[in-house]
C-alpha cells in the first residue's frame, strides 16, 4: 500500500508536468510572435507541433510501458520536457522554437498516457476514483504556468520565468528515478496482431473520435486565449494570463466534481450537461 502510494504521488507531479507542457506555449504565444515577428499561420503551426507531438507521445508509450516499464519511459519523458521548455525559453531563432516545442509535447504526450495508465493499474478504489484524483493534478500544472507568468512578469522575463518552471521538473524526474516501479507486464514486446483486433471496435473507434475532437478544442482555447484577449479586446497582457487561468481552472474544478456527479447522475446526461455548458459558453465569448 505504501508503495501504490509513492506511485500515485509520482503519477500526480508526472500529470502537473504534463499540465505544464500543455499550457505553456499558449501562455507564451503572443511573446512569442512578437519576439520573431510572425504572423498567426505561423503562431498556429507551432500549436500543431506541439499537438503532433502530444499524439506521438500518446500512441508510442503503450508499447513502451509494455516492453520496458513505467519506470525508465517516465524519467525519459520527464526529462525530454525539461529539455523543451528550456529550449521554448532560449531557442535563438524559429527554427529551434519548433523543435523546442515538438519535443516538449511528444514528452508531455509520453507522460500523460504513462501516468493515467499507471494509476490504472494502481487504483485500489477503483479507476474512475483515481483518476478522477489524478486528473486534479493536471489542472494545477495547466493554472499555475499563466498564474506564474501574470504574477511575476514585472519583475522577470518570460525566458527566466519559463526557465526556473523546467527547472523545476527536476524534482519529479529525481523522484520517478529513485521510485521502484512494478515490472514490465510484457517483456517480450507489443502484440500487434492483438493491436488489429482494437482497430475493429467501433464503440472504442467513437469515444477515441470524441476525445479526438475535445482534445483538439481544447488545445486551440487554451493556445488562443491570451491572443484573443490581448489582440481583439485589447486586454494588459498579465491580465490575459489571468483569464487563461481561469480557462484551465474552470477545466480542473470539472475533473474534481466529476467522481462526485457520476455518483448521482448518469455518465450520458453529465455529458450531455457539459457539452451544452462549453457551447453556451463559447457562444458568451462570440
Amino acid at each position: 500500500m505504501t508503495n501504490r502510494r509513492t506511485l500515485f504521488a509520482i503519477a500526480c507531479l508526472g500529470l502537473l508536468t504534463f499540465g505544464i507542457v500543455f499550457t505553456t506555449l499558449g501562455a507564451v504565444l503572443p511573446e512569442v510572435t512578437a519576439r520573431f515577428g510572425i504572423g498567426k499561420t505561423a503562431a498556429g503551426s507551432l500549436l500543431t507541433l506541439s499537438t503532433f507531438g502530444i499524439v506521438i507521445g500518446s500512441l508510442v508509450f503503450g508499447p513502451i510501458v509494455d516492453r520496458w516499464g513505467y519506470k525508465e519511459m517516465l524519467v525519459f519523458g520527464t526529462a525530454i520536457v525539461i529539455v523543451g521548455l528550456e529550449g521554448i525559453a532560449f531557442a535563438p531563432s524559429l527554427p529551434w522554437m519548433r523543435v523546442a516545442v515538438l519535443v516538449s509535447g511528444f514528452g508531455g504526450g509520453i507522460i500523460n498516457g504513462g501516468t493515467n495508465a499507471l494509476v490504472a493499474d494502481i487504483s485500489t478504489e477503483g479507476r474512475t476514483a483515481g483518476l478522477s484524483k489524478l486528473a486534479v493534478y493536471f489542472g494545477f500544472g495547466a493554472v499555475g504556468v499563466p498564474l506564474a507568468l501574470g504574477t511575476l512578469l514585472g519583475n522577470f522575463s518570460y525566458a527566466a520565468i519559463l526557465a526556473a518552471i523546467g527547472a523545476a521538473g527536476a524534482v519529479p524526474l529525481a523522484a520517478t528515478a529513485l521510485t521502484p516501479f512494478p515490472a514490465p507486464k510484457q517483456s517480450q514486446g507489443f502484440p500487434l496482431a492483438a493491436a488489429k483486433h482494437l482497430l475493429r471496435d467501433s464503440v472504442l473507434l467513437t469515444f477515441g473520435l470524441m476525445l479526438f475532437l475535445e482534445s483538439g478544442m481544447e488545445v486551440t482555447v487554451g493556445g488562443w486565449t491570451t491572443t484573443f484577449f490581448t489582440e481583439e479586446l485589447q486586454t494588459p497582457a498579465r491580465q490575459a494570463l489571468v483569464y487563461l487561468a481561469l480557462y484551465w481552472f474552470g477545466m480542473m474544478l470539472g475533473r474534481m466534481t466529476l467522481g462526485m456527479t457520476l455518483r448521482r447522475f448518469a455518465p450520458a446526461r453529465i455529458l450531455f450537461a457539459c457539452i451544452t455548458i462549453g457551447v453556451a459558453g463559447a457562444l458568451a465569448v462570440v
